[in-house]
């Protein structure tokens, strides 16, 4: 991309990175465990945790959304089994869904997710909103927050891809869906699903107990 110089994305767990980002750039750096830092211009951070960062920048002219590796080489295969089985509908896409999380938490070495049928059913709403175009992820937390998960960690994130497992996987590669999926805060998780002919959208509800 233009304006951003080449750089490695092997590292020595503990190495440093130094990225020299344009001065009006933003970015957000994902640890393994799912904590963001986040910072403007030049990155520069210790990469302290052994696995797979992620670094997601917004640049003048467009956006660098990067894995970055400490202590490990790329892995051979995507986390998600790619390309996924298609969903015959929106009861299967869920199954498809929660069955997936528990093994990407599991790839990460993260307590298990439960799917519970309260985040399940909190999750129409925000899904038609996605439909439409009126939803706001803000909204969305308060609603989670008012609904019964007043304490711990609450996020809502949605994905749009030709099979569940694409769209988990282009989560993780963008920083607020990579942040939620990943925390290991989380302990519960809540899908609604809409399938059509082409593609299929999700919506993630997730907190903690």
């Amino acid at each position: 991309m233009a304006g951003v110089p080449s750089f490695a994305r092997d590292y020595e767990e503990g190495e440093v990175l130094d990225v020299a980002l344009p001065a009006e750039a933003t970015w957000t750096l994902v640890s393994p465990e799912g904590r963001p830092v986040e910072g403007r211009g030049a990155v520069r951070h210790r990469l302290d945790h052994y696995g797979e960062w992620w670094l997601d920048a917004r640049l003048p002219g467009g956006r660098l959304s990067v894995p970055l590796y400490a202590g490990m080489s790329m892995p051979p295969t995507p986390t998600m089994p790619l390309p996924g089985q298609p969903a015959a509908g929106p009861e299967e896409a869920r199954d498809q869904a929660c069955d997936l999380l528990v093994d990407l938490r599991d790839e990460f070495d993260l307590p298990a997710l439960t799917c519970d049928p309260l985040l399940e059913t909190l999750a129409r709403q925000p899904l038609e909103q996605v439909v439409d175009g009126t939803w706001q992820r803000e909204a969305g937390i308060a609603r989670l927050r008012a609904a019964g998960f007043p304490e711990g960690p609450v996020d809502q994130v949605w994905c749009r891809a030709p099979t569940v497992a694409q769209c988990l996987e282009g989560l993780l590669r963008t920083a607020p869906g990579r942040v939620a999926l990943l925390d290991p805060g989380m302990s519960l998780a809540g899908v609604q699903a809409r399938v059509e002919t082409d593609a299929l959208t999700l919506l993630i509800n997730l907190a903690s107990e």
